[in-house]
C-alpha cells in the first residue's frame, strides 16, 4: 500500500539536519487475530490516485528524460508521444530489447507508475537504466505523458541503436 510521509517543516530550519537527505521508515506487520473484523483502509490509497501536475512533469521530462526520449522520434529510448494506452514494445521503428517486445503490458497510468518506480522489476531484461523513486515525480511525469499531444512527424521515425 502506498504511504505518504510528512516531515515537520521545522526540520528545514534545524541547522543540525542540513546533511539529512534520506529518511527511512520501518514497519512491523503482525498477523490479525480477527481478520473478519479488519477495517477497510482503502481510503488511505486516495493520495496515490491524486492526479499529477503535467506542467511539472514536463519540467521533469526535460531535465531527466529528454536525453534519451523525445515525443516524436526515437533516440536512445523510444518516442513517447502516445505512450499512454500503447502496448509495450510497440513504438514504430524502435529496436526494443526482446524482454520489452515480448512483455504483455499496456501502458496505463498504473503500469507506467510501476515501470518508472522499478523498470527491471516490471520487465526483467529491459535496457531502461533509470528509475523514478519519488511517487509524486512519477505522477507528474505520467500526467505530462498523458497530455502530450501525439505528434505526427513527416515520415517514419528512424530506428536508432540504443546505447547499453
Amino acid at each position: 500500500m502506498p504511504v505518504q510521509f510528512f516531515v515537520d517543516p521545522k526540520l528545514a530550519d534545524d541547522r543540525n539536519s542540513d546533511d539529512v537527505t534520506t529518511i527511512t521508515l520501518s514497519y512491523t506487520f503482525f498477523r490479525s487475530l480477527n481478520p473478519s473484523q479488519g477495517k477497510d483502509l482503502g481510503r488511505l490509497e486516495v493520495a496515490s490516485r491524486t492526479p499529477g501536475d503535467a506542467a511539472r512533469g514536463g519540467q521533469l521530462f526535460a531535465k531527466d528524460c529528454a536525453s534519451c526520449h523525445s515525443p516524436d522520434h526515437n533516440g536512445v529510448g523510444p518516442m513517447l508521444s502516445g505512450v499512454v494506452g500503447r502496448h509495450a514494445g510497440r513504438a514504430p521503428s524502435y529496436p526494443y530489447s526482446d524482454a520489452v517486445h515480448a512483455a504483455n503490458i499496456t501502458w496505463t497510468p498504473g503500469a507506467l507508475d510501476r515501470w518508472l518506480a522499478n523498470p527491471g522489476l516490471v520487465i526483467p531484461g529491459t535496457r531502461m537504466p533509470i528509475s523514478v523513486p519519488l511517487a509524486q515525480d512519477r505522477r507528474d511525469l505520467i500526467a505530462f505523458l498523458a497530455h502530450m499531444a501525439v505528434v505526427h512527424a513527416a515520415g517514419t521515425p528512424q530506428a536508432v541503436q540504443p546505447r547499453g
